[in-house]
């Protein structure tokens, strides 16, 4: 099966390459986690244009000093989402060992309580119930602070953006007279 990876995975390829691995592992791995997409005509065209697209601006405005400000600006919004992200799901995880070697998240945690307080035919018990409370409380703080983003500072960098003429990368949606009937998310 030929999946377009999502990000970089040690031993298998980079961010946007196309790779075969077995079904099972693209189908029930790398595909559920988020880590690719499968490769259908279609999202080879978008994956395709995207990095075109993505590499024609970026050439356009790397080393102009009077871009400079919106680089900085990028990498900010960057580095505040990554660092929420990161609070949430384990993102260095690439091969079945590595959760021994990074620490789940917050919604992994989450997900382990609901198991434990799933497995049994009586109600979570009061500790469950204490965990999940704290759990949930830690998650909406950091979709506090992404809806913050989200409202503040995502406006002021597009801002930023239209100020100085820089075209934004347009995802164009697909037609449906030739539609994909694979499951991945990015063909919706």
């Amino acid at each position: 099966m030929d999946v377009i990876l999502k990000t970089d995975i040690k031993g298998l390829g980079y961010k946007n390459d196309t790779v075969s691995v077995k079904p099972g592992y693209g189908r029930n791995y790398l595909i559920t986690q988020g880590f690719a997409v499968i490769a259908s005509p279609s999202n080879r065209k978008m994956f395709a244009e995207n990095i075109k697209q993505a590499a024609h601006k970026s050439d356009k405005i790397k080393g102009d000093d009077n871009y400079q400000d919106v680089m900085d600006a990028a990498k900010e919004l960057d580095k505040k989402m990554t660092e929420i992200e990161e609070t949430l799901y384990q993102t260095k995880n690439r091969s079945g060992q590595d959760p021994l070697n990074f620490p789940i998240r917050l919604n992994n945690k989450l997900a382990a309580l609901n198991g434990v307080a799933g497995s049994g035919a009586w109600r979570p018990t009061a500790q469950s119930e204490t965990v999940r409370g704290e759990l949930t409380q830690k998650i909406d703080g950091e979709l506090k602070k992404l809806e913050s983003i989200m409202q503040n500072d995502l406006p002021a960098f597009n801002e930023k953006v239209k100020q100085k003429s820089i075209d934004a990368i347009i995802i164009k949606k697909k037609k449906t007279k030739n539609a994909d009937t694979s499951t991945s998310p990015l063909n919706n």
